[in-house]
């Protein structure tokens, strides 16, 4: 582009040397020369500095602000409530509070006859760190009031971590069924704390008047009729050989001269192997008698005579009254006091099935009235 000016300014000189001869006439010709050549290099200057781009300026990047840390979600937490029950309107659990520790009496599922009376008692422990003094009381919650107090104060001051047992005296209701009773401590500012509860099983008719107690067979075995006598009563066969089962009733608690008004019989704690009453073995019966000591002679003991028999999973199943039952158990209170029973099926040959009765499964709801 340089070069392209240079001859454009050298060829004008030279035009101008070229027209420089005198001439009076024609002055401003050369002037018009001289000013044509003057734009023309203008022009060209005006056009070259068009075509040189002109740097323009870059911005500079604004800056960007920074990304703001988002905070972390925190866990708010929950309230939590106290152990040991209710709080009664503002307790403090670490002051009072209790822990169940056993059932002295009575345990959980305990037949009673209608309108059967009995003491139940619970073992608990003072967990808290507040001593409950005479001021404190157990006090009756929901449920089954079974004739119970309202509230009963505590006999005793009660340390940290000492335990008590709190009995009250109770009555059976007279519907059949499972009755639950709810209790509670109450401190000397009346706030309730704490639970405890009574389970019975209501079995057999009310209307009989009394004192209901449940007597559990002291004394339980079986006999093999190949091998003899053993501990689990069990009825039925086992490995092809025929087992009785046999089960004692100590009646020594009832005074001398009471009056049995009835008797609930319960042997619905049981399993089987098999299903006895459909292997055409007969009908269950609790054949009465003399039996314990047991030895292998018992196992031949007549079978007749039955005061009561279940042929079927749903009689056995269900705690039924016996007049039977009550009338052996009025004479067995003449004598030694004793009642004892075999449980044999009628028929067992050719068969390999048991009913096995549980621990504590045999039982006698016996009401009478004292002399």
């Amino acid at each position: 582009m340089k070069s392209k000016v240079f001859a454009i300014l050298l060829a004008a000189v030279l035009l101008l040397s070229a027209c420089s001869f005198p001439s009076s006439n024609s002055p401003d010709a050369a002037s018009l020369v001289q000013t044509a050549a003057a734009s023309t290099v203008s022009a060209q200057l005006t056009e070259s500095a068009l075509l040189v781009p002109t740097a323009t300026e870059t911005p500079l990047p604004t800056a960007t602000s920074e990304a703001t840390e988002t905070p972390s979600v925190t866990n708010t937490a929950f309230p939590t409530t106290s152990s040991g029950g209710s709080g009664g309107g503002g307790v403090n659990p670490t002051c009072d509070s209790m822990a169940f520790v056993t059932d002295v009496t009575i345990p959980d599922g305990t037949d009673l006859a209608p309108g059967a009376t009995f003491t139940k008692t619970w073992r608990i422990r003072n967990s808290g760190t507040c001593s409950w003094s005479t001021s404190y009381s157990v006090v009756f919650s929901s449920g089954a009031a079974m004739g119970g107090p309202a509230t009963q104060p505590l006999t005793a001051t009660i340390a940290p971590n000492s335990t008590l047992d709190i009995s009250v005296n109770l009555t059976a209701p007279s519907t059949p069924g499972t009755h639950t009773g709810y209790w509670m401590l109450r401190n000397a500012s009346g706030q309730t704390f704490g639970s405890f509860y009574v389970i019975i099983d209501v079995v057999g008719s009310g209307g009989t008047g009394g004192t209901g107690t449940t007597f559990i067979a002291s004394q339980v075995g079986q006999v093999n009729a190949s091998t003899g006598s053993g501990a689990a009563p069990q009825a039925g066969a086992n490995g092809g050989n025929s087992v009785q089962a046999f089960a004692l009733f100590d009646l020594s608690s009832i005074p001398n001269g009471s009056t049995i008004t009835q008797v609930t019989v319960d042997f619905t704690k049981f399993d089987t192997i098999s299903d006895p009453f459909a292997a055409s073995m007969g009908c269950l019966k609790a054949i009465p008698g003399s039996y314990f000591p047991l030895d292998i002679s018992d196992y031949s003991a007549s079978t007749s005579g039955a005061d009561i028999e279940w042929c079927s999973f749903t009689a056995l199943s269900t705690a039924s009254v016996s007049e039977a039952v009550k009338t052996r158990a009025q004479a067995a209170l003449g004598g030694s006091k004793m009642l004892e029973y075999r449980i044999a099926f009628g028929s067992l040959a050719g068969h390999d099935t048991l009913v096995r009765f549980l621990n504590n499964g045999l039982k006698l709801i016996i009401t009478y009235t004292e002399p």
